[in-house]
């Protein structure tokens, strides 16, 4: 099942993972993010 109205709000631009531990984010060969928390602070 998707989740995401794609009539109402288009295509995601991208998908992310968001994890709570790691040090550094992660881009898989399909183009998934994986980003680790501490990756979004200044």
């Amino acid at each position: 099942m998707r989740k995401i109205d794609t009539d109402k709000v288009g295509e995601p631009a991208f998908r992310m993972v968001l994890t709570a531990f790691g040090s550094y984010a992660v881009t898989l060969q399909d183009g998934t993010l994986f980003v680790p928390i501490g990756c979004l602070k200044d």
